[in-house]
């Protein structure tokens, strides 16, 4: 149990029900998130879902441009609110760190075009993930593409598998390097082809 309030022990168990809900559903709609089969036979596009779209979904599309330049990958807000905000610019310095240019991505809501050609939809927060299955929940097609960036990386990710947006607790760079980490599993799990550079 976590130190502290109940309060906390509450928000903890509520967040493992939501997860343990998103995992029924992947398995109700043949999407299991333990990624032991796909009906995707290859993947060629993906689209990276955050709130705001600056940071994490700007930060994931770099990489997986970098490791894998064929593939055609796009980053892209859930919520309007947030339309034309460029990254942070922490996490521009450490993407430039690593050759990724961030510099020029502004943030944009996704649109249903996307979503149509992307293969993949990777998502990094469960809520997140829930409330977009709820809005689609009729659209088997989009259902089934639909992962949580962190459980490719199965039992080392520990029970939270959200990345929270990391203006929320201030730490860009461990969530930049958790990004990364996801990505590469995301590639060897998917079967994405990967670059020399990359590899």
């Amino acid at each position: 149990m976590i130190q502290g309030s109940s309060s906390g022990f509450v928000t903890l168990t509520l967040f493992v029900d939501a997860h343990k809900a998103s995992i029924e559903k992947n398995q109700e709609f043949g999407n299991d998130v333990a990624l032991r089969s796909t009906e995707i036979q290859r993947v060629n596009s993906v689209l990276f879902l955050c709130l705001a779209g600056t940071d994490r979904s700007a930060a994931a599309m770099g990489w997986l441009r970098k490791l894998s330049p064929v593939t055609v990958t796009e980053a892209a807000a859930l919520s309007p609110h947030f339309s034309g905000a460029r990254p942070s610019t922490e996490m521009e310095r450490l993407a430039q760190e690593k050759g990724i240019a961030l510099q020029n991505h502004r943030a944009k809501k996704y649109s249903m075009e996307q979503v149509g050609k992307a293969d993949l939809i990777v998502f990094f927060e469960v809520a997140d993930l829930i409330d977009f299955r709820e809005e689609h929940r009729d659209r088997r097609d989009i259902l089934k593409k639909t992962r949580l960036l962190l459980d490719y990386l199965g039992e080392s990710a520990g029970h939270n598998r959200a990345l929270a947006d990391p203006h929320s607790y201030g730490n860009h760079q461990k969530c930049f390097k958790m990004i990364e980490t996801g990505v590469r599993a995301m590639i060897e799990k998917e079967r994405i082809y990967q670059s020399d550079e990359g590899m």
